[in-house]
């Protein structure tokens, strides 16, 4: 699918977002800060590719701006209507549409996204650690935890599923103004999730480069 965004032509989902990290949604923007003409009007285009964007648009758009978001340590684009009310949204969504089954994945993790940080904080709490796979020191910011098989994160999510004979299709996710990224939008499933996955789940810290590489080699074997 080609994109064309005030004017230029995008031929593939890669290219659109390749401009969008390397000439906006870089350091050039301090937090909060609107962007220039030029990228508020591209961003405004690009937008209008977003499953939600009649709902993102609203009554207009005055500005756009990047900010650190408020439940992950990431930055994400944000924007306030003509009426002054705001929402975030997200530029890769704008050009990959999600299936039902990666937006219940999706808000699995989220939802367990606190327990995870506390974790990560409490295997942290007296200094560095050591990568199981690779044997290097690694820190807390240079770290990812994982969830150590058999029960991965996948083999839980998948359990999950079976015992409970869940629809994924009929499972309501929520994304209303400012909610950042999936969420599972009733309550009761998803303290019903957090417990299925809390009793199952052996969290551990292991480098980045580990689970970019060697842990997918491991699952794959």
């Amino acid at each position: 699918m080609a994109f064309v965004i005030c004017g230029r032509m995008f031929k593939t989902q890669k290219a659109v977002l390749d401009h969008v990290r390397s000439e906006i949604y870089t350091d050039r923007y301090q937090d909060n800060e609107s962007l220039s003409d030029e990228h508020f009007r591209f961003m405004l285009g690009l937008l209008s590719y977003h499953q939600l964007a009649e709902q993102k648009i609203g009554c207009g758009v005055k500005r756009i701006w990047i900010a650190k978001n408020s439940e992950f340590p990431t930055r994400g684009f944000f924007l306030e209507r003509l009426d002054g009310t705001t929402t975030d949204f997200s530029f890769v969504q704008c050009v990959k549409r999600k299936s039902a089954r990666a937006e219940f994945i999706s808000a699995c993790r989220n939802a367990i996204y606190i327990y995870v940080m506390e974790f990560k904080n409490a295997a942290f709490a007296e200094g560095n650690l050591i990568c199981p796979y690779r044997g290097t020191v690694i820190t807390k910011e240079d770290c990812h935890i994982d969830h150590a098989p058999p029960n991965t994160f996948a083999e839980i999510v998948n359990g999950f599923i079976q015992e409970h004979g869940i629809d994924i299709e009929s499972v309501a996710i929520q994304h209303g103004d400012n909610c950042q990224g999936d969420k599972l939008a009733d309550l009761e499933f998803e303290g019903r999730w957090i417990e299925f996955h809390n009793a199952r789940a052996s969290l551990r810290a292991i480098s980045k480069a580990a689970n970019l590489s060697d842990v997918r080699l491991e699952a794959a074997r």
